[in-house]
C-alpha cells in the first residue's frame, strides 16, 4: 500500500476545513458522519487511508459538494445548482446564504467564470 497522500482526497479535506466551523472538530465530524473511529478519521484526513467511493458520496451529499471540483476534469462541464426551497421560514435569507456558499465555492476555484441567469430575485 502506498504511503503517499492521495491528492484528490487531501484537496477534499482541505476544502472541508473551510466549510466546517472552527469550533467543530474535523475528526469528530468525519467519524460521526462516516461511522468510523477517530483514528480512522485521522488516517483518511491525512490521506494515509483512501476514502471509499461510498464515503466520498456521503461527504459530498452532507456538505452539498460536487466531486467534479476535486477530479480536475479537463472537460468543459458546467455545474448547476437549484435554488433553495422558498417554503423555508426565511426564503430571502436562505437564498442569500445559498448565494454566499456558491460565491465562496467559485472563489476557491483556480479558473473562475460565472454566468448568472435569473428572471427574478426570489422574494416573498
Amino acid at each position: 500500500m502506498s504511503t503517499e497522500p492521495l491528492p484528490m482526497q487531501v484537496l477534499l479535506f482541505q476544502h472541508l476545513k473551510t466549510l466546517i466551523p472552527v469550533h467543530i472538530s474535523m475528526v469528530d465530524e468525519m467519524s460521526s458522519l462516516l461511522n468510523i473511529s477517530p483514528d480512522s478519521a485521522y488516517r483518511r484526513i491525512r490521506g494515509e487511508k483512501p476514502i471509499s467511493l461510498e464515503e466520498t458520496k456521503i461527504i459530498c451529499e452532507h456538505f452539498h459538494l460536487s466531486m467534479d471540483q476535486f477530479l480536475h476534469s479537463q472537460s468543459d462541464s458546467v455545474l448547476f445548482t437549484s435554488p433553495p426551497s422558498l417554503s423555508k421560514p426565511n426564503p430571502f435569507e436562505s437564498w442569500l446564504d445559498n448565494l454566499l456558499r456558491q460565491l465562496q465555492f467559485l472563489k476557491s476555484q483556480e479558473k473562475k467564470h460565472l454566468y448568472w441567469l435569473l428572471k427574478d430575485i426570489p422574494m416573498m
